[in-house]
């Protein structure tokens, strides 16, 4: 609880002061000084939620790595007492001094308190519990400093779905920003163009919160009075005068063919008025920044055969002709874990959807399992041909390979049992995966088809006649399509339902090694013997981007789960990581 009563804090020769009464009665309670403020920490017959404190003790956490007396925030530990609670808090300040800062009060129960500051910068505070709820940025480039700021609740109009609606002028950039008030863990923002630029201003919605009215601001504009609807103001139609204004800011970046490609991939989002500005985000981080070099990792000594992603993108597992599998660590580029075992080339290595075991093969005709945390193998099948690929069920129960010997070969992970035999290619199965919901495989051939598997029956489904030898076949994220790379540079689109070819895509200038959608379904990355790796745009089929930096052919790629980075592995001996 702060108290911030002037008028108690006169000077006075008196050696005790008698204050206001506490608004409620504490017994037992704790207290914590923090800057101005008294935290009064609980109460024998006052309850947070289901804990009880009393007898406790409560003390402030220093962190001596920050700023401390700067910080707004401060973590109380309290421990102890009658009930034996340890817990940890957090309290943001709302006395700060936030200048040129704004604030509305909203909320289903008008609880909410928000709070916009400079720079960038929104923050909410539970009124009837005195807690910080969320912190967020505001997604402008303008700074928010003596600006305008607005709720739609603030005439007393009904809070619905749960959401507060607020409106946020500041310079030329006037914001639409929704909270939502069942999760408190989302926001979202839109974002338009002012026809002049206001500072200082201030704003205050009409009766029936359909205009909100713009007044004042610095000098030479202090006498504007500007008048904007509400309802129109959240319309993403209306934004195409912001696109406008970017296209005009990036269109020295791209080529013609490559700005039409975003113009009409603008033009589709803008029909999507929910969650727009997020798409839009997406939308200039990978068509106008486009992926660049993050980082190099060097350790193998022989072809890096196969790269892939933990589910949680923090890690990936390499392959290489070396004999070894080994992991590393995305954000600092160490290596984690070696693997050796295998006494072949290792063709294929991944990572399984908990994270926690490694499967690999090899030449040596055998699919080993591997501990990712102490390094050690833990189960080994063996007695087989060579194996070019394997790869987990999306439930982590079984692996897929594909072999020398022409067959798909089914395995039980904590038994190490073969459950399925398929049969129906004539020549080395070279790629195997499991469908997104784990009842359909499918895989390729040198005999230069694609076949599409039941897994729980074991019978062909579907078969595809390709045009070439197919080195790579992927599943869609939504299981419609299959996606296949082949020796004769080109990369095929199948429709999984219709059997037919939905989409050819050309450009690479050798052959195509591997080939894997995004997460979001839109893009593919692939990578080729041409020694680059290209993303292309699914619906237009145009190429989007060409990443170039290794030098030999590029064996593998995989793509993140959040879409942000990319990685390949090349017969350079090198794995490069794109972001």
């Amino acid at each position: 609880m702060g108290n911030q009563n002037k008028s108690q804090t006169s000077i006075t020769t008196a050696p005790v002061q008698t204050l206001n009464t506490l608004p409620t009665p504490l017994s037992q309670s704790q207290c914590v000084l923090h800057k101005q403020e008294i935290l009064i920490c609980g109460g024998v017959d006052k309850r947070a939620y289901d804990v009880k404190l009393e007898g406790h003790c409560v003390v402030k956490l220093v962190n001596h790595r920050s700023n401390d007396k700067d910080s707004s925030e401060v973590t109380l530990l309290s421990f102890g007492g009658k009930e034996k609670h340890t817990l940890v808090m957090k309290y943001v300040s709302v006395w700060n001094n936030y200048q040129g800062m704004r604030a509305v009060i909203g909320g289903s129960n008008n609880h909410l308190l928000f709070i916009t500051y400079y720079p960038k910068n929104i923050s909410v505070f539970d009124l009837n519990t005195f807690q910080f709820i969320k912190h967020s940025t505001l997604l402008t480039s303008n700074y928010a400093w003596y600006h305008c700021f607005v709720s739609k609740s603030e005439n007393g109009k009904e809070v619905k779905n749960k959401n507060n609606e607020m409106l946020l002028f500041c310079g030329n950039i006037g914001l639409s920003i929704e909270y939502y008030e069942v999760n408190k863990n989302e926001w979202m923002t839109f974002e338009n163009i002012l026809p002049i630029p206001l500072y200082d201003c201030f704003g205050i919605l009409n009766e029936d919160n359909s205009h909100v009215h713009i007044i004042g601001g610095e000098s030479p504009v202090s006498s504007a009075h500007m008048k904007a609807k509400v309802s129109e103001w959240r319309n993403a139609l209306h934004l195409v005068i912001f696109i406008s204004t970017l296209l005009f800011i990036f269109i020295f970046y791209f080529s013609k063919n490559e700005l039409k490609l975003v113009i009409q991939y603008w033009i589709r989002i803008l029909k999507i008025k929910l969650g727009w500005i997020n798409e839009f985000n997406k939308i200039i981080i990978r068509y106008i920044r486009g992926f660049e070099l993050l980082m190099v990792l060097q350790a193998h000594d022989d072809t890096v055969s196969s790269v892939g992603f933990s589910a949680d993108g923090r890690k990936i597992v390499s392959a290489s002709y070396d004999n070894t599998i080994r992991i590393w660590e995305v954000a600092s580029g160490k290596q984690l874990q070696i693997f050796r075992g295998h006494t072949s080339r290792v063709f294929a290595s991944r990572f399984s959807p908990d994270r926690h075991t490694v499967v690999s093969c090899a030449g040596d005709g055998t699919i080993r399992l591997w501990d990712v945390n102490t390094g050690n193998e833990v189960m080994k099948f063996k007695d087989l041909d060579k194996i070019w690929d394997v790869n987990f069920s999306p439930d982590g129960k079984y692996v897929v390979s594909g072999l020398q010997d022409s067959t798909v070969r089914l395995f039980d992970v904590h038994s190490g049992i073969e459950m399925k035999l398929l049969l129906g290619h004539s020549k080395d199965v070279v790629s195997t995966q499991f469908s997104p919901d784990g009842k359909m495989i499918v895989s390729s051939s040198n005999d230069k088809t694609v076949g599409v598997w039941n897994v729980e029956s074991g019978e062909i489904l579907k078969q595809f006649k390709g045009y070439d030898r197919i080195i790579r076949v992927n599943f869609s994220p939504d299981g419609q399509f299959i996606i296949s790379g082949s020796l004769g540079n080109i990369i095929r689109i199948w429709n999984a339902k219709t059997e037919k070819e939905h989409k050819i895509l050309k450009g690479h200038s050798n052959h195509v090694n591997d080939v894997k959608y995004f997460p979001d379904g839109r893009t593919i990355v692939s990578c080729s013997s041409d020694n680059t790796i290209r993303l292309w745009n699914v619906e237009s089929g145009q190429k989007i981007q060409m990443l170039e930096g290794h030098s030999d052919c590029v064996k593998s790629v995989d793509v993140s789960q959040n879409g942000d980075t990319i990685v390949s592995g090349s017969a350079d001996c090198k794995i490069r990581i794109w972001g």
